[in-house]
């Protein structure tokens, strides 16, 4: 196979290669299976198809399934990975790939293969026969990068229809190693909103995802500086968003969230920026910036003017989380200086499933 297919994560269609037909005949029955298969137990069937390979294994949360040769030159395994968003790491002779008839989504900083487990009773992420809203990509000419900056953009479904109406946004972003597109082809935020809209739970918005790995240019090439995405959001994208779409303007109707990285960056953009913005979620979030040693923004927090004026601040984290300690700290760190927060814990760690339920509760809470 010398093809790949990119698939937005999205539909998990069997798309086959471009050599399928040539190998196998139009008819013939014995056509290649789905990558990843998840059974009605629960588990995942691997199937990758590598006539010539001499071993396979897949790698996923810090465990090896090592597959066995077919005689139909198909590598199988079966795996049991729990519900929820994984990344794969597909090695072939010692080598990892990316797999065609897999999923590809993003992380690590590059494209990754994944597979998407149902969890039992849940399904607000899943499409649903409701109306749905349209993503767009935008693209901005950014002058504090120097390049071109590209937007993920949802348009809730009665945006097209009511040409009249103004609309609340919320600025979303994702984490480290990921990038714009991360929140729709794997936190499937479309989704979540169209359901939540359609059952009249959120207030419709305008979702604007950005890269929050800023890019800038230094005498070594290029170099991420992710606490350039404050000005880039303050004199770039909220103008550039707010002059392309209907949005309402005011404070009380901008909202900002998001997970991990994104929440350092929310809780910085927020804090610093009082005037712009009413609303703050931190998705398996940080109070402080860890990541640059950072806390300056903090003493904006500790005032009247943030309690009076900050109409939600939502923190949120999975009480499996590896930074649920720190979680604890921001805690005491509310607590002693009298921070106001909405704060919720939910079962899991630092993935997809915890922040989707991020998104959805705090969906519901804003703009109200």
């Amino acid at each position: 196979m010398n093809q790949v297919y990119y698939t937005q994560g999205l539909a998990h269609d069997k798309i086959m290669p471009a050599n399928y037909y040539r190998e196998f005949g139009e008819h013939h029955d014995d056509r290649i299976p789905y990558g990843a298969e998840v059974l009605e137990d629960g588990r995942v069937r691997f199937t990758l198809y590598a006539p010539g390979a001499k071993q396979a294994a897949v790698c996923c949360n810090m465990d090896k399934y090592v597959l066995e040769k077919k005689e139909d030159g198909m590598w199988k395994t079966d795996a049991r990975l729990g519900p929820g968003y994984h990344n794969l790491n597909i090695i072939i002779d010692g080598n990892e790939v990316l797999y065609p008839l897999m999923p590809v989504g993003f992380g690590f900083s590059r494209p990754v293969n994944f597979v998407d487990i149902p969890e039992s009773g849940e399904d607000f992420y899943e499409i649903k026969n409701v109306p749905h809203g349209t993503v767009c990509w935008e693209y901005l000419e950014s002058e504090i990068t120097g390049k071109t900056e590209k937007l993920v953009v949802y348009l809730p479904p009665d945006y097209q229809r009511e040409t009249n109406r103004r609309y609340p946004v919320l600025y979303l972003q994702h984490g480290h190693g990921e990038n714009e597109n991360c929140w729709v082809t794997q936190g499937k935020v479309n989704f979540i909103y169209d359901n939540l809209v359609a059952e009249k739970k959120a207030v419709s918005a305008i979702v604007v995802m950005c890269n929050g790995m800023v890019q800038m240019e230094g005498r070594d090439g290029r170099y991420i500086d992710s606490r350039r995405l404050e000005e880039l959001i303050v004199s770039e994208v909220i103008p550039f968003v707010d002059g392309r779409y209907r949005t309402l303007k005011e404070r009380n109707y901008r909202a900002m969230a998001g997970l991990s990285m994104g929440s350092m960056q929310t809780s910085v953009i927020t804090f610093k920026n009082q005037e712009l913005f009413a609303w703050a979620g931190l998705f398996s979030g940080f109070l402080r910036d860890v990541m640059n040693e950072d806390c300056g923004h903090l003493e904006s927090a500790y005032t009247d003017s943030f309690r009076e004026n900050m109409c939600l601040l939502f923190r949120a984290m999975g009480t499996e989380d590896e930074f649920y300690p720190v979680f604890l700290e921001d805690d005491v760190i509310c607590c002693e200086k009298d921070i106001p927060c909405l704060r919720k814990t939910y079962s899991g760690g630092h993935e997809w499933q915890v922040w989707r339920k991020c998104i959805r509760d705090f969906a519901q809470l804003i703009f109200r």
